[in-house]
């Protein structure tokens, strides 16, 4: 299992916490579909429930599907920790509307490149299998207007032909008579179908410049734009200084299209930079490219960037590199820290500069 990845500055035993905590079904695989009737909408939940109020797993935004890495007390707590935004039990919601046509399932609206990416895009894998329908769901969509303005959005939507004119919106309980749900691609943190990258490679094939060469300038991928929407990465700028000075290219995600950020990952060998969302622009790299990507991390490695490895494991090599601290200020609120001297220590050995 991730024959691909290596871990540089991490305990045995993080390192094998790390690679225990995912797993990829046979990549001949798909989700699949699942047609149920008499669902309920309710504006403030992100999922779809029964007349009873029980929450229908396989539509909530975070899908949580039991897996061999994920026994049933861990499963337990993972639904604890998301439960606030799809409860498995509520009061038996009644129908204030009624959407009788047959309506797919079919995105999320995540507001977050990252989420985006890994979770939005999670469904769209059966978008070709329904080219003549006219109303699809997204979940959580009492954010939809904010997120189809943001750019990159829009990008990903016109690549892959989506008409978001198409998204239904509901504003109050809407009882949907036929709900075709397309299972995503992803499930959780811990595991992953080959289909999850079915959408994002649709969208760099239709947006990326072929035949464009390799670019043999490394990037180092910088968390250091104050405002940028992404929490601050405290003392990244020796780190970044020292990668500038050995000839990288500094590479500000949050001030390029999507075209750009897909170009970028599709082109460069050498990728260096701190974990955060722009690493997720893996699932667009072609299968066919072999690349290097080196990632500052904390001791545990969220899932999500496991699973891109996974399933990318036959075109590049991941390296994570123990240099991060997370933790919480004074007023509560989540903080990360890089080890400069560390991060640089890792990377002299390593031959990045």
């Amino acid at each position: 299992m991730l024959s691909n990845v290596r871990f540089v500055g991490f305990s045995a035993e993080s390192e094998a916490r790390n690679r225990s905590s995912v797993h990829f079904e046979p990549q001949e695989r798909s989700p699949g579909l699942l047609i149920l009737q008499d669902l309920i909408y309710v504006p403030e939940y992100a999922a779809l429930y029964t007349r009873d109020g029980v929450c229908v797993d396989e539509t909530a935004a975070i899908h949580l599907r039991p897996a061999p890495s994920i026994g049933a007390s861990k499963l337990r707590r993972v639904k604890q920790s998301v439960c606030k935004h799809f409860p498995p039990k509520i009061d038996p919601p009644s129908a204030e509307a009624v959407f009788e046509r047959p309506i797919v399932q079919i995105g999320h609206v995540a507001p977050h490149y990252g989420h985006f990416v890994v979770d939005g895009l999670a469904r769209m894998w059966a978008l070709s299998n329904f080219e003549r329908q006219e109303h699809f769901y997204f979940t959580d969509n009492r954010k939809l207007s904010s997120f189809l303005s943001l750019p990159y959005v829009a990008e990903a939507f016109a690549a892959l032909d989506f008409d978001p004119k198409k998204i239904a919106r509901f504003e109050v309980n809407t009882l949907l008579k036929t709900v075709i749900i397309a299972l995503p691609g992803i499930n959780y943190s811990y595991n992953a179908y080959d289909a999850l990258k079915h959408a994002p490679l649709r969208i760099a094939e239709r947006l990326r410049k072929h035949g464009a060469p390799c670019d043999g300038q490394p990037i180092y991928i910088s968390r250091t734009t104050p405002g940028s929407g992404r929490r601050k990465l405290n003392g990244e700028e020796q780190v970044e200084e020292a990668f500038r000075s050995a000839g990288y290219k500094i590479f500000h995600p949050e001030r390029h299209t999507l075209s750009e950020q897909i170009e970028i990952f599709s082109v460069t060998r050498r990728i260096v930079g701190s974990i955060g969302s722009a690493f997720h622009s893996m699932l667009f790299e072609p299968d066919s490219f072999v690349g290097e990507r080196f990632i500052f991390s904390p001791t545990l490695v969220n899932g999500r960037f496991l699973i891109v490895d996974g399933l990318k494991q036959d075109s590049h090599r991941t390296v994570y590199i123990r240099a991060i601290q997370d933790g919480l200020d004074a007023s509560g609120r989540s903080t990360s820290d890089i080890d400069a001297d560390l991060a640089l220590s890792h990377a002299r050995s390593l031959g990045l500069l």
